[in-house]
């Protein structure tokens, strides 16, 4: 889609209209002059000029919609998976406003997971479904492995080694948002999440024994392993739907960024936190690539 699709469609539609309305005159003008002598000459040249006005002046005023700047209108959708009210929610009503205020763009955001689950997200952007949306990094790792570095246990296990991995340019960051290019995304920004923490019902964890013969939420597949070297049982769970899963007892431990305990709810149905920073948790702000170039230069200042 492009940057006036909307605009293009809407003037498809008042072609279309205009077409149908002119045939069905036409059909209409076929029938009564077949009518013989029940018709005269000049009603014949009046249907034809009748006509022949609605059929040119709906196309004049179609073709218009078709070119004019001034009737198109630019609106950028984005899903997410988390509510409003968590601080990526937050980050991008500050993100509708500024463009909002400054542009001709509408923003819509669909929280919660409205439209799509996190797993769907890079496809979707990608592909031109929805033009913008929020996924967790690791979301790429099927297209791109590399993107696993920040799950692998403890390797950016301090603030400082975080901040020099996603740090624009970064030989670690710029390889990356390169290769998600590739998928027909454009990434605009990454969002910090926050390191890992585990979750429990009842008692912490206060070792890695007590991760043993335990079934645990993870998000990633170095993840998995480290749980299953520590003699667990990995299970892989959408972030929108960790609190179903707490609730209903599908897993025994959780695994999330501390923000999404607080925005999704999850302290109603876990009672303790493990910190452990095993992982650097990492969203990203994606537009789909045909529409990022579709837009204007005063558009993407």
């Amino acid at each position: 889609m492009c940057a006036n699709g909307m605009a293009k469609l809407n003037s498809r539609k008042v072609c279309d209209r205009t077409l149908d309305r002119g045939v069905k005159l036409l059909i209409v003008w076929s029938l009564v002059v077949r009518g013989g002598a029940a018709q005269s000459e000049k009603r014949k040249d009046l249907w034809e000029e009748e006509t022949m006005k609605h059929l040119l002046g709906g196309l004049a005023a179609a073709a218009i919609l078709y070119v004019s700047p001034a009737f198109a209108e630019t609106t950028l959708r984005i899903t997410l998976q988390l509510p409003l009210a968590s601080h990526l929610g937050q980050n991008l009503l500050m993100f509708k406003e500024e463009v909002e205020a400054n542009s001709d763009i509408t923003v819509e955001i669909y929280d919660s997971a409205q439209l799509y689950r996190d797993n769907e997200v890079p496809e979707a952007v990608g592909a031109g479904e929805i033009e913008m949306g929020v996924a967790s990094l690791t979301r790429y790792v099927g297209e791109i492995p590399a993107v696993d570095i920040f799950y692998m246990p403890f390797v950016l296990n301090t603030e400082a080694k975080v901040r020099a991995a996603v740090a624009p340019g970064s030989p670690v960051r710029e390889p990356l948002d390169a290769a998600i290019r590739e998928t027909g995304s454009h990434v605009l920004w990454w969002q910090a999440y926050g390191g890992s923490v585990l979750l429990s019902k009842d008692e912490p964890l206060r070792g890695p024994e007590d991760m043993e013969g335990k079934k645990a939420r993870v998000f990633g597949k170095w993840l998995g392993e480290w749980v299953s070297v520590l003699g667990g049982a990995p299970t892989l769970i959408s972030g929108s739907e960790q609190f179903l899963a707490y609730q209903r007892g599908t897993v025994d431990i959780g695994m999330t960024g501390v923000s999404g305990v607080v925005s999704r709810k999850l302290w109603e149905v876990m009672d303790a936190i493990t910190v452990v920073n095993n992982a650097d948790i990492e969203f990203i702000v994606v537009i789909n690539e045909d529409v990022w170039e579709g837009l204007t230069e005063e558009q993407t200042v």
